[in-house]
């Protein structure tokens, strides 16, 4: 019963991968001039798709019937006018188990489609026709094929070796890249690009005694040859002459590779002499060497020449690799292109990665599948580059399938660096790269593994694979990823990138105007607070009117006759007064209770109002998920980067990935990308051990490097650590001494010695490599971290590895943070660093000026004042009148103390740019519009602190009085509410702190409390008038100068004569001028201050 169900499943696999190829084979077909082909290729496919999906029985006889498609097919395209070939085709379409439902009508279609052609033509036998044998279900032996036989001109016998010299050969050719780019960069190291030509040169020996020992006596001379030019140029010490020698060996590899595939033929080892005997050379070969050498050629193993099938093609050119767009490319073909590449690319290098990592022939189809897709995709759009390489890895692939083996580890190898190659391309064609300058090195290496696999070499190559690791069983493999289906897609909407901004600015607007309203309602509920203790006023007063009117009423009693004839102990007689103190008490009653109505609707309000800011916030991260990415978005070039530099390095390296699926924004996640390759090249060249040194030490031989993402609030977390050999602090340190930051004999942290690889131009490697030393140090990496507003922090442990720790702000159009006051300014101070707050009854400091230290229990920090660090001068007597509240930062160097003069508020601030007019300022993020319309600036103190402080310069004598940063304070008075509200609006509005008094007594408790800078006084008060005012302020001799502004609606002679008697500075009649007004305010401020 297994077996019948693994052969069951064998069955669905394969005719999934027929149907997989049935449509492009019609393409293929139509494009010669046959449409009905397409037609009939596609009414085929749905038929043999229902079926699956109605979980059809196919037996060994319908298989059979289906096997015969591609011979049936392939007599038509050769006969186009035969009958019978016609209706052999649509009787394999009508077959019963699968095309009951083909009609007579569509059968009589489909055969007037089949006659039309555009003339006979020679049977087209591409790939899909000639080679995918596996698209016709293998059911046991009923299977017909068309493939034709393998074969080369290498014999079977000698095939595994030819395939050994073709992969020595890479190796050699990887490290020829690799010299040519040292000898080529302007800032080359003599030294290492020496030591890198000596490795060549012994590459090359090994490679000839190598060959020697298999009696390719021939290609042996020529590299003894090739070693002795390398030999006389490294002697030279002329770096032109190097490159040149370099530039040669390179095409000398090409001819040999073009030597490998044939070694019968003639034309390989003649063209082979031909190069060595090239002037270029400094020693090349002369006639005679050339004959002798030619001889041994001839002189190598005896080998039969084989039949096969057509020979991949030989050599690749530039055009091959190109990914330059057509012309006349059709656009939405293109745009469809570019959505659908990156998924497919990563897709391919998944299944890859499976193979290499022990899959199953599950996953060798899967990526063939994923080839033969982007290879249609390419074709299609016209992508010759993408189309090329993809072509012939589909080839590899296939003939791994169809000899049911799995690649060996030089095979994975080369489809490994064929997949990186494609990345690169799709990320050249999405705009995120320039293409990969080792194309065409890498379509070189996909043909040469074609041509061996084409020869036959990968038989024994695979047995002495499956000797040593046998396939992993069905059971236990690892399961293929198969691409999403229709069924399952979820429907997408593309909308312009621009619109989603609009819309976020839209819901950051909104977040303003909520708080607005928020500001709204405190005050009003303060405000009928206000009303409601006026009401209790007002009821104390009614009552007190009520007794009055009684007692009136009894002395009135005894005088007054009644008319009506009552005695007053009979009836009550009421007076007006009584009548309107009551109705007085009454309405205060009525009038509380609508107050209490009003607060209750205003907590209701404030309710709807929370509810509609909590349903904005759940929109706004609704619509910021649009922008998200999954953190793993790049895994397979931050896979690709790890892979290539273990190879330039010759390390063993594994990558790994943890919360991948954490959501971050697009932008951000792409500002990441680059430091995060740069960190690990860093970790593969500086922490990365070699193999050898990593078993010395007890660990493993393949090192590891994992990437770790999480979402900690607001914050998003990276940490890329390895278990390497950390960072080398007796470096670091001999380093910062010899450019002069650390004294030979200063005592430092561990902690403060590592953030010396964070400054610009500090390096303690003396040479420059390929894999990571480009010219960016981690100055760099650390400033496109602070750019995005975010902190890189460093941990390190000798022999156990380094830890690099990112802390990014998720999203900018809103942050938490804290509402102070900086003198007579509000400023919004950003949570991000924010490690403790700690209230003046719990801290102390010590130290003047810049140098301040905070102290709390045994923790002791260098602290500063806001003011201070943002440039401003601070008054010496605020400090001890008004306690601070200092704020802990997390900062690179440690943490550190900001005093602040008083926290307002902490809550979420919608945050707005500064526009494009404006530079960027260090530390300042972009400003928020508070409830009361006032605008404040968010300001980041981490990155503040990162600056020297600007400090006020300091008085030229300590007598000097210190101009004051607060806003100088008026009093106004007067007992009419409405004309008390409009004078102090209009002394807040020209820069005034207003404090108002109801009369002559509420001012004087005031001043006496603190003196203002100047009273405005109404005349005419209850308790106490403004003349009296006067004089009570004119007797203390506190407040004796105190300027003094009348403002009364008496215009004659007699009351301005009594006010300047009394002490008035200045008489205004109401309706006065706000001109004149503000004049004399100056003229009196100037006078007292003089």
């Amino acid at each position: 019963m297994q077996a019948i169900r693994d052969a069951d499943a064998a069955a669905t696999a394969a005719l999934q991968n027929f149907l997989a190829d049935l449509e492009e084979t019609g393409a293929l077909a139509a494009v010669d001039g046959f449409p009905g082909i397409l037609d009939l290729s596609l009414v085929l496919r749905q038929l043999l798709a229902d079926c699956l999906a109605n979980n059809a029985p196919m037996d060994a006889l319908d298989l059979s019937v289906l096997a015969g498609w591609p011979e049936t097919l392939l007599q038509y395209l050769g006969h186009p006018d035969s009958a019978e070939h016609k209706d052999q085709l649509l009787e394999i379409a009508r077959y019963p188990a699968w095309g009951a439902a083909l009609g007579e009508d569509d059968a009589a279609l489909l055969r007037a489609q089949l006659d039309i052609q555009a003339g006979a033509a020679e049977p087209r036998r591409s790939a899909e026709l000639e080679w995918e044998e596996e698209a016709a279900p293998p059911a046991a032996a009923a299977v017909a094929t068309t493939g034709a036989g393998d074969g080369d001109n290498v014999p079977a016998d000698l095939r595994d070796l030819v395939a050994i010299m073709v992969a020595e050969l890479s190796g050699i050719r990887q490290s020829l890249v690799g010299v040519v780019q040292q000898l080529s960069h302007p800032d080359r190291d003599p030294d290492a690009c020496e030591r890198a030509l000596h490795e060549l040169a012994r590459s090359l020996q090994f490679y000839a005694e190598a060959v020697v020992s298999i009696e390719f006596h021939g290609l042996a001379g020529t590299i003894q040859s090739a070693s002795e030019n390398l030999a006389q140029a490294i002697a030279a010490k002329e770096p032109g002459a190097q490159l040149a020698v370099c530039a040669l060996l390179q095409e000398w590899s090409e001819a040999v590779l073009h030597y490998l595939r044939a070694p019968l033929q003639p034309d390989g080892a003649t063209s082979l002499l031909g190069l060595m005997s090239d002037s270029r050379w400094p020693a090349p070969i002369g006639r005679a060497e050339a004959h002798a050498l030619l001889a041994r050629f001839g002189a190598a193993p005896a080998m039969t020449p084989e039949t096969g099938r057509p020979k991949t093609r030989a050599t690749a050119t530039a055009g091959d690799v190109s990914i330059a767009l057509p012309k006349d490319v059709d656009q939405d073909l293109l745009e469809a292109l570019l959505q659908e590449l990156p998924a497919q690319t990563e897709a391919l290098t998944v299944a890859l990665q499976r193979l290499a990592g022990g899959g199953d022939s599950d996953d060798l189809l899967l990526a063939k599948r994923m080839a033969h897709t982007l290879k249609g995709a390419g074709n299609t759009v016209g992508i010759r580059g993408i189309a090329t390489l993809t072509h012939h890895l589909e080839d590899i692939l296939l003939t791994l399938h169809k000899q049911h083996t799995m690649p060996p580890a030089p095979v994975t190898q080369t489809l490994m660096s064929a997949a990186d190659c494609l990345s690169a391309m799709s990320e050249s064609l999405l705009g995120r790269g320039e293409p990969p300058a080792d194309a065409l090195l890498v379509l070189q290496d996909i043909l040469n593994m074609a041509g061996l696999l084409e020869a036959g070499g990968i038989e024994r190559w695979s047995a002495g694979q499956s000797d040593t690791q046998p396939a992993p069983a069905a059971a236990t493999a690892e399961p293929a990823v198969a691409p999403e289906s229709e069924a399952d897609a979820v429907p997408m909407l593309r909308i312009p990138a621009h619109l989603m901004d609009q819309l976020l600015r839209m819901s950051a607007e909104t977040q303003i105007m909520y708080g607005q309203l928020q500001n709204f309602i405190q005050q009003t509920s303060l405000q009928v607070k206000e009303v409601r203790g006026h009401f209790e006023q007002l009821r104390g007063l009614g009552g007190k009117m009520e007794e009055l009117a009684d007692v009136k009423d009894l002395s009135q009693t005894g005088n007054a006759a009644r008319d009506d004839g009552y005695d007053s102990l009979e009836m009550d007689q009421y007076s007006e007064l009584h009548s309107y103190s009551r109705r007085i008490a009454e309405i205060t009653v009525d009038a509380n209770e609508a107050n209490k109505d009003i607060a209750g609707g205003l907590a209701k309000l404030k309710e709807v109002i929370a509810t509609q800011a909590r349903l904005n916030n759940e929109t706004q991260s609704l619509m910021l998920k649009t922008r998200m990415l999954p953190a793993n978005t790049h895994l397979q070039r931050w896979q690709r980067c790890v892979r290539q530099a273990a190879r330039l390095t010759g390390k063993q390296v594994s990558l790994g990935v943890l919360g991948g699926d954490t959501l971050i924004d697009g932008t951000i996640l792409n500002g990441l990308l680059d430091p995060l390759m740069h960190l690990l090249r860093n970790a593969v060249d500086h922490g990365i051990e070699s193999a050898a040194v990593r078993s010395d030490c007890g660990k493993p031989a393949a090192g590891t490097i994992e990437l770790e993402f999480s979402r900690v609030g607001s914050y998003i977390h990276v940490d890329c650590r390895d278990d390497g050999r950390g960072l080398n602090l007796e470096a670091i340190r001999a380093q910062a001494v010899s450019k002069g930051m650390l004294a030979a004999d200063q005592d430092i942290s561990d902690e403060e010695l590592q953030q010396f690889v964070l400054q610009p131009d500090f390096s303690t490697k003396q040479e420059v490599s390929q894999v990571s030393g480009r010219g960016i140090g981690m100055d760099a990496v650390y400033s496109s971290i602070v750019e995005q507003s975010g902190t890189l922090s460093l941990k390190s442990a000798a022999g156990k590895g380094c830890t690099v720790q990112i802390r990014l702000p998720q999203d900018m159009l809103s942050i938490f943070g804290l509402l102070v006051r900086a003198g007579p300014r509000l400023v919004v101070l950003a949570s991000r660093g924010i490690a403790q707050v700690v209230h003046h009854e719990l801290y102390q400091v010590r130290g003047e000026g810049g140098e301040l230290q905070f102290q709390m229990q045994e923790t002791q920090l260098q602290a500063v004042a806001l003011e201070r660090l943002l440039g401003l001068d601070l008054e010496r007597r605020q400090g001890g009148r008004h306690p601070r509240t200092a704020i802990i930062f997390n900062t690179e160097g440690g943490p550190r103390a900001v005093l602040v003069e008083r926290i307002l508020a902490s809550q979420l601030f919608a945050v707005k740019g500064l526009g494009d007019f404006i530079p960027k300022l260090p530390g300042l993020v972009g400003a928020t519009l508070l409830g009361d319309g006032t605008v404040a600036p968010v300001l980041d103190v981490t990155d503040l602190l990162r600056l020297p402080i600007q400090v006020a310069p300091p008085p030229e004598s300590g007598n000097t009085p210190r101009k004051s940063v607060t806003a100088p304070t008026a009093l106004v008075v007067d007992d009419s509410l409405s004309a008390r509200r409009s004078l102090a609006q209009f002394m807040h509005d020209v820069g005034y702190q207003v404090r108002q008094a109801r009369d002559g007594s509420e001012a004087l408790e005031i001043i006496h409390a603190r003196c203002p800078d100047i009273l405005l006084s109404d005349l005419e008060m209850p308790r106490m008038n403004g003349l009296e005012l006067a004089g009570h302020v004119r007797a203390d001799p506190r407040t004796a100068r105190l300027p003094i502004i009348l403002i009364t609606s008496r215009a004659t002679p007699r009351h301005q004569q009594e006010a300047m008697s009394a002490g008035v500075d200045a008489y205004l009649t109401k309706p006065f001028s706000e001109e004149r007004l503000l004049a004399e305010i100056q003229r009196l401020l100037a006078a007292a201050t003089t």
